[in-house]
């Protein structure tokens, strides 16, 4: 993918557009499942367009060439999420299983409903691999938990 976005940036339409077939449904599934069980989860299409269009615009300004260009996708796609009004929260925070701290509930999404090794997983989040799998782990075990009770 990230050849797609060297091509891209120096100018190629073709590789843009690899780039954003690639790119654009992965997104759309991270939406998809950090949004889940939301009123505004309807709305994850419209997200990761604005996110792709986002990437395209500033990847010149942002990217270096060791930035792994889906990495940088899921950053814009948190950072998002992140600034949507409370008033269209359910209670001022999204839904998700009970017990399970935000940072656990995004490497989930990442790693399961997404799909990212836990490498990526801890370069997209500026963490370590042994991070990661130590919170998925526990996210895991704070769910099954929480599944019982």
């Amino acid at each position: 993918m990230n050849r797609n976005a060297a091509g891209a940036f120096a100018g190629d339409h073709h590789a843009l557009s690899k780039l954003l077939a690639r790119l654009h449904p992965r997104v759309v599934l991270y939406y998809r499942a950090r949004l889940l069980g939301t009123p505004v989860a309807t709305f994850a299409d419209d997200l990761a367009h604005q996110c792709t269009l986002d990437v395209v615009t500033r990847m010149s300004e942002t990217i270096s060439a060791d930035t792994r260009i889906e990495n940088f996708a899921y950053e814009l796609a948190s950072q998002r999420i992140a600034s949507i009004p409370q008033s269209r929260n359910i209670d001022g925070q999204f839904k998700r299983p009970r017990r399970l701290t935000d940072d656990q509930r995004e490497v989930l999404v990442l790693r399961i409903a997404v799909g990212l090794t836990a490498e990526m997983t801890a370069s997209t989040l500026r963490t370590t691999r042994s991070s990661v799998l130590l919170v998925q782990h526990q996210a895991l075990r704070a769910w099954a938990v929480s599944e019982r009770s």
